[in-house]
């Protein structure tokens, strides 16, 4: 087969850019939710019209927490994000951001809990994952 007429380097150079700038583009490729969906008709939670809506609006309090930040302000930045059961949310705004900021931001400190100690790890399971290479739907390594 012959050589694709670009570089994989820069079409990796390229994708990292992309998700590095839109926690959409990092959420549907790197964190590898389209993949993951498209591999298992079962499961039908994830679609554009919802779910871009979300992270964009993720993505605007996280950078806005983000200039904050980076002008000296300390003060917390609370998200309630009150949808339905089975629309994505833990994945999304648990898993997903929390890996997407940890990267914008390598420096800070990151804490995911929940009221059961093993609901915790479990949130915190597949970020792992992501991070060590193992999930085979995410293109993040």
């Amino acid at each position: 087969m012959p050589n694709p007429p670009w570089s994989l380097e820069a079409e990796r150079e390229l994708w990292q850019d992309i998700c590095r700038d839109s926690f959409w583009w990092f959420f549907r490729i790197a964190f590898g939710a389209e993949f993951f969906v498209r591999a298992d008709p079962s499961q039908r939670w994830f679609n554009e019209r919802t779910h871009k809506t979300i992270c964009d609006w993720l993505q605007a309090k996280f950078q806005s927490w983000e200039k904050r930040r980076a002008g000296g302000q300390r003060r917390r930045t609370k998200v309630a994000l009150i949808i339905p059961r089975n629309f994505g949310k833990t994945v999304i705004a648990t898993k997903a951001l929390s890996l997407w900021g940890q990267l914008r931001n390598p420096d800070i400190s990151s804490y995911i809990g929940s009221e059961v100690f093993g609901k915790a790890c479990e949130f915190l399971g597949p970020i792992k994952t992501i991070y060590e290479g193992k999930d085979h739907y995410a293109w993040f390594p």
